[in-house]
């Protein structure tokens, strides 16, 4: 029985775990082309950025996500899972891929901090599987913050050829 609780915590442990899909490593990004902000509360700003627009199908699309603290005080926010943000790709108002609907978090609640005057950056990658099953055409991008209020970037239009 002491085997299998160890077998489940490490099992459970790894539902937290990210890998290079989403990163909340503060890290200098390289300058996006196209991007969009809003300022989701009077304190956080979520802005979502991609690295070239339109962007060529057969490749899979890196996504960034910047949260910015607009305060000069340093903020925590309670995230309502291991999922930080999630990042969704829709058309004509329909969800066509969503980040969390490929993931498992853990589920708990998680406080989470962004410095005064500062930004938290999220890396997100869209499967290019994903890239490849899309028409070619324009798609919006919207990033959740994953907190109770579930702050939202203003969307992103992007163009797939």
């Amino acid at each position: 029985m002491n085997k299998f609780a160890w077998v489940l915590a490490l099992a459970l442990a790894g539902c937290n775990a990210t890998s290079n899909s989403a990163s909340t490593e503060p890290k200098e990004a390289a300058m996006p082309l196209v991007s969009a902000s809003q300022s989701a509360t009077n304190q956080l700003d979520l802005q979502v950025a991609v690295e070239a627009n339109p962007w060529d199908k057969t490749q899979a699309l890196p996504v960034q996500v910047w949260v910015t603290n607009t305060t000069s005080t340093d903020l925590s926010v309670t995230l309502s899972s291991g999922m930080t943000a999630d990042l969704v790709l829709s058309q004509n108002g329909k969800t066509l891929w969503q980040f969390s609907g490929e993931r498992m978090f853990t589920q708990a609640l998680v406080a989470w901090g962004v410095p005064a005057n500062d930004k938290r950056t999220l890396t997100f990658t869209i499967p290019e599987r994903v890239i490849t099953g899309l028409k070619g055409g324009e798609y919006q991008l919207h990033a959740v913050l994953n907190t109770f209020n579930h702050e939202t970037s203003a969307p992103l239009t992007i163009t797939i050829q």
